[in-house]
């Protein structure tokens, strides 16, 4: 596949340098990063941070320390009720990693619940399951990339 002059089979590409809109509207407002997420909410991001899956563990050392084109993700990250594995504040990029348990029907009615509350508090929502992660990792990274491309251009960028 190509990205622009990109051919998304070789390597990452670089992401072009944009003004961060969102940390000048939201500096020293916490409530916004978290969207007021509770005190238990937090302990429980905690642990998770803790006891990550294979699939996340991958993916994290894929992302941490900005090494994912200089893009800051944070892990097991809380937002108002829920934790989401893995948030790029910058663009407003949560990233789900989901097990086998989201195959099952009534999971997936819970799933879309979950992200049509996410999507009202202005979040993009990339999901991947385990199988890709593990699998197809530089194919994962090729699709965060793409959409940080998308949001960028379009009008979700906030």
């Amino acid at each position: 596949m190509e990205i622009g002059n990109y051919n998304t089979e070789d390597s990452i590409p670089p992401l072009e340098p944009v003004p961060n809109l969102i940390r000048e509207e939201t500096e020293g407002t916490e409530g916004k990063m978290h969207h007021k997420a509770s005190p238990e909410i937090f302990r429980r991001a905690k642990e998770l941070r803790e006891q990550m899956t294979p699939a996340e563990q991958i993916l994290w050392e894929k992302l941490r320390a900005n090494r994912l084109n200089g893009l800051h993700f944070r892990r097991q990250h809380p937002v108002s009720k829920y934790i989401v594995d893995f948030f790029c504040h910058e663009y407003l990029l949560a990233l789900e990693i989901d097990g086998g348990i989201h195959q099952s029907e009534d999971q997936r009615i819970r799933d879309n619940g979950r992200e049509e509350d996410l999507q009202q508090l202005d979040l993009n929502i990339l999901r991947f399951s385990n199988d890709e992660v593990l699998n197809e990792i530089q194919t994962v990274l090729n699709r965060i990339l793409s959409e940080i491309e998308r949001i960028r251009k379009g009008k979700d960028y906030r």
